[in-house]
């Protein structure tokens, strides 16, 4: 559950730096890092890189559990979005997601689009593997996928933030619906790589199809996650630099701690998103 929740808090992250990416502002690389707090313990590290060019954007997120958390609980997690820009708006065209619990089989997602919206989607484990129901072709055919979701939200939050927009992440159908919170000053916190004027942006998430009811109750989701954007570069759009989302297992934390730009922006390769593409050429199964 960890996972799941995490990987939802990692998207907003990554789509917040989208809108920085996206702005003809900043056309280089950008890489921020961030630390997620579970009940008060430092549970996971996530880093997302975003490089959008005239050509269109490659955007790829890692996470992964640390110190008691992850002695007790090792996750890890990588995905990638790509896609093209056009006047200001993204449309992916492919979206890749793994992850794995200790050391269990590999869990992955792939999505491929075109220009009539989502048009295959492959995974492991299937729907019926995975004790939920399968999501139908009708119901998500004009979805996007979660980090584009979160991004179109958050692209509009200095006019109210009040998007909605529906979202397929592979194995589930929800809606994303934005709320403009105002302004606050953070305060200086050695867990938060900034101080300042900061935007609130309250992101709901509505299910409504695809959910394992034992493991996925509406309890166990947070009924909202709370995003901070700021300005952390001058002239730059903002990014968000702190998240948080209250569950039935605890609060989570999201907060920025680093970021960089240019050539310092890289990311070191996992393995996981090579690991699922390995998988899908030795299978000749559609997940539909």
């Amino acid at each position: 559950m960890l996972g799941r929740l995490a990987g939802l808090a990692a998207a907003c992250a990554l789509a917040g730096v989208l809108a920085a990416a996206v702005s003809p502002v900043r056309a280089e690389p950008l890489r921020v890092d961030y630390e997620l707090y579970a009940s008060g313990l430092n549970a996971m590290s996530f880093s997302a890189l975003v490089d959008v060019r005239a050509s269109g954007y490659d955007i790829q997120l890692q996470g992964e559990t640390k110190g008691m958390v992850g002695v007790l609980f090792a996750f890890e997690m990588e995905a990638r979005s790509t896609g093209a820009v056009e006047q200001g708006r993204l449309l992916p065209d492919r979206y890749r997601t793994a992850n794995r619990i200790r050391s269990r089989a590999l869990r992955w997602v792939h999505m491929d689009y075109g220009a009539a919206g989502l048009e295959r989607v492959r995974g492991r484990p299937t729907p019926a593997e995975d004790d939920r129901d399968a999501v139908e072709r009708a119901a998500r055919d004009a979805t996007i996928d979660p980090v584009t979701g979160v991004f179109a939200i958050l692209l509009e939050a200095m006019d109210g933030c009040s998007a909605s927009v529906e979202v397929f992440d592979g194995r589930r159908l929800y809606d994303f619906t934005g709320e403009d919170r105002g302004w606050v000053v953070l305060s200086p916190r050695d867990y938060i790589a900034y101080d300042g004027s900061a935007q609130i942006c309250r992101l709901r998430m509505q299910r409504r199809d695809g959910f394992n009811d034992e493991y996925e109750s509406q309890g166990r989701f947070p009924e909202y996650f709370d995003i901070w954007m700021a300005e952390v570069v001058e002239g730059a759009p903002p990014v968000p630099v702190r998240v948080e989302a209250e569950t039935s297992l605890g609060p989570l934390r999201l907060y920025l701690s680093d970021h960089s730009g240019g050539s310092a922006a890289r990311l070191p390769a996992r393995g996981l998103i090579r690991e699922l593409e390995t998988a899908l050429e030795s299978s000749h199964e559609t997940r539909e």
